[in-house]
């Protein structure tokens, strides 16, 4: 059998979602090996969860804050950094994200 594209694949899970039948009648039906099958309804799923997950740019406008000047250090600025993830996200995919965040 030919090996197929990532677009025909992705046109097969959406076949497959929009079926409501199980992965193992679809497979079958379409003669498609199972394991094959759920690993790109998968490996779909996970690329869906990573584009949900959305980093925002947040402006922070200067001011002068009383802890600053006690300090004496009039340039001590505020990083904020806001991410949202979808419900689905994996931990392991926000552990990941979290560390890359520390080490910025």
């Amino acid at each position: 059998m030919a090996r197929r594209s990532r677009e025909i694949w992705r046109n097969l899970v959406g076949q497959l979602e929009r079926s409501g039948k199980s992965q193992e009648q679809f497979a079958t039906e379409r003669e498609i090996p199972l394991t094959t099958l759920r690993a790109w309804v998968y490996r779909f799923r996970r690329e869906k969860e990573e584009e949900a997950a959305s980093i925002l740019p947040v402006s922070v406008v200067s001011s002068h804050s009383p802890s600053a000047s006690r300090s004496g250090d009039e340039s001590a600025g505020v990083e904020v950094m806001l991410v949202r993830f979808s419900s689905g996200a994996a931990s392991d995919f926000i552990a990941d994200v979290v560390a890359r965040l520390r080490r910025c």
